[in-house]
């Protein structure tokens, strides 16, 4: 089981580093595919399909719409054909990352009671942890902005007036970071309870 370990907890370090992420993605893909493998668990191996089937969506609808985007963005009259393209290539990239989310936070909690490794709980609680707080940060950001243009203002006048929103996007990311952390320890920890 030494390659899941190696995959697996390397690839949930590189998730924090902002230049390998992408390589990060595709070794935890290949990591929670191959454990699915070898414990015959279909939760595992879909895991590890999500990852890659949302990069796919993700760039090719980016290909597909590329050409387009000074049109879409242009403030003129947009084709009802890009309108509709654009908004279908959104609702993938948004269902396929909420799907990967729950089975994420599922495999998660499995495995930790498959493997008896309390660290895969923790990174499943993590993940949740940066769901709620996200959404709390977009809350109070669409109340905090209501009549003011937050482009126009001072940084300091900027600050004082979102710091409640600043600061829960910090622990969203906080929690994010922490997350994949637990998700490292586990995987490295994935030999010793084997």
């Amino acid at each position: 089981m030494g390659k899941y370990k190696l995959t697996g907890g390397l690839g949930y370090i590189f998730m924090i580093i902002p230049v390998l992420n992408f390589l990060g993605a595709i070794l935890i893909s290949f990591a929670w595919y191959s454990l699915g493998s070898r414990e015959q668990s279909k939760l595992f191996k879909l895991n590890g399909l999500l990852p890659i089937l949302c990069i796919v969506i993700l760039f090719g609808g980016y290909a597909l719409l590329q050409p387009y985007l000074p049109i879409l963005t242009s403030g003129s009259v947009t084709p009802y054909i890009l309108l509709i393209g654009s908004f279908t290539w959104s609702a993938a990239v948004l269902a396929v990352l909420a799907s990967y989310f729950i089975v994420d936070v599922y495999s998660h909690v499995k495995a930790s009671k498959k493997f008896e490794i309390k660290w895969f709980k923790y990174a499943g609680g993590m993940r949740i942890s940066f769901l709620i707080f996200l959404i709390l940060t977009a809350v109070l950001l669409s109340i905090l902005s209501q009549g003011v243009d937050p482009l126009k203002m001072a940084l300091e006048a900027f600050i004082d007036r979102f710091y409640p929103a600043l600061a829960t996007m910090l622990i969203s990311l906080l929690s994010l970071v922490f997350g994949f952390i637990c998700s490292a320890i586990s995987f490295f920890l994935l030999d010793k309870k084997r």
